[in-house]
């Protein structure tokens, strides 16, 4: 099984104008991402710090990250 995260729209048509997606703002994502598995995790057992790391690392290898290749630009007009 993968998790397929699409991290688009950090700025869109309804928003100021910005890139799409930055770096800094995928990064926040997938630290959340992280804390709710962890939160999660710990509710359902007695995790250890080590096991732990274990536990990200072997779910980040079945994240499918999309990013966009793609922006928005807006007229005068908005």
């Amino acid at each position: 099984d993968y998790w397929i995260l699409m991290f688009y729209d950090e700025h869109n048509q309804r928003t100021k104008e910005g890139p799409v997606s930055t770096s800094v703002w995928i990064k926040k994502n997938l630290d959340t991402v992280d804390e709710i598995l962890l939160h999660s995790r710990k509710k359902n057992t007695d995790s250890k710090a080590d096991k732990d790391t274990d536990f990200i690392r072997n779910i980040r290898k079945r994240i499918i990250l999309g990013l966009p290749l793609y922006g928005y630009g807006k007229s005068e007009n908005g």
